[in-house]
This record gives structure tokens, sequence and C-alpha cells, in this order.
């Protein structure tokens, strides 16, 4: 009698055990599926917000480039309005030597534009001033650079090569 009762009491122990191990993968599982979908939305976002940029990737004409900074000053302005995070802000950078020349008389916008200082030009009514610096017959070079998030950074404009 006294083995079936020890028998019973370890039966009981693994059966418990098994119980607990299977909870705990339950659970696991459970918040793995959030996360992931998190990961997601997440993605998702950043794609989204990155494609209203991609689209004007490459070599365009002046319009083009002028409708892709209005529309990053807008989105600028939105987000210090909404008091997000500066990652998500673009900046614009050019080497072209006429957008830098117009703004010879403000050292804090060259340095933004040619590189000198860690970020680019992001203020939107800055952007608007390079934006009227832009020739809507000109062909230019569209490139970006990402953030360590995915997101993009920079708006590079530049000349084309010929």
């Amino acid at each position: 009698m006294e083995n079936a009762t020890k028998a019973l009491i370890i039966a009981a122990g693994i059966l418990l055990a098994v119980l607990i191990i299977s909870l705990s993968l339950y659970i696991y599982n459970i918040a793995k599926e959030s996360s992931d979908m998190n990961t997601t939305i997440s993605q998702m976002e950043l794609m989204k917000f990155n494609e209203q940029y991609e689209l004007y990737e490459g070599i365009k004409n002046g319009g083009a480039v002028k409708r892709l900074l209005d529309m990053a000053a807008t989105n600028n302005q939105d987000l210090y309005t909404r008091e997000d995070t500066i990652e998500y802000c673009v900046c614009i950078r050019s080497n072209i030597k006429s957008i830098i020349d117009s703004f010879s008389s403000n050292a804090e916008m060259v340095r933004g534009l040619d590189g000198t200082r860690y970020y680019g030009v992001r203020y939107p009514s800055n952007i608007i001033q390079i934006k009227d610096c832009i020739s809507s017959t000109t062909k230019y070079n569209i490139w970006f650079t990402y953030n360590d998030a995915g997101y993009i950074w920079e708006i590079n404009i530049d000349n084309v090569e010929t």
C-alpha cells in the first residue's frame, strides 16, 4: 500500500510538472505571437514612411524634387507639432554648388547641406528655402540614407552626372 501511495504521488507530481510546462509553453507562444504582431506593425509603419519618399529616388526633374521637398517640409512640420522624436524627421543634403552658394550668408544651412554637420537641414522653413533654389527644368539625382531604425534620415540631392 505504501508503494502504491508513493507511486500515485510521483505520478501526480509528473502530471503537475507536465501541466506547468504546457502552460508555460502556451503563455510563451501567446507572447511571441503578440511580439511578432507588434514587429509586423512596426515594419509596416516603416515601409509606409519610407515608401512615400522612395517614389522619388533616382534621376528626377526639378518639379518632382520640389514636390518631394514640399512633402518633407510638411511631414517634418507635423512631427514637430506632435513632438515626435527627431529620428523620424528627414534632413536634406546637397552637393550642388548653386544651392550651397545661395545660403552663403547662413553658415548653419551650408554646414547642414554639405555634410559638415551630423544632420542635414531639417527645419520646414529651411527646406522650403532649398525648394526655391531648385530649377524646374534641371534634372537631379535623388538618393537616401537611413537611420539605425531603418527610416529615411537624409534626402540627398545631387547633380546628374553627365
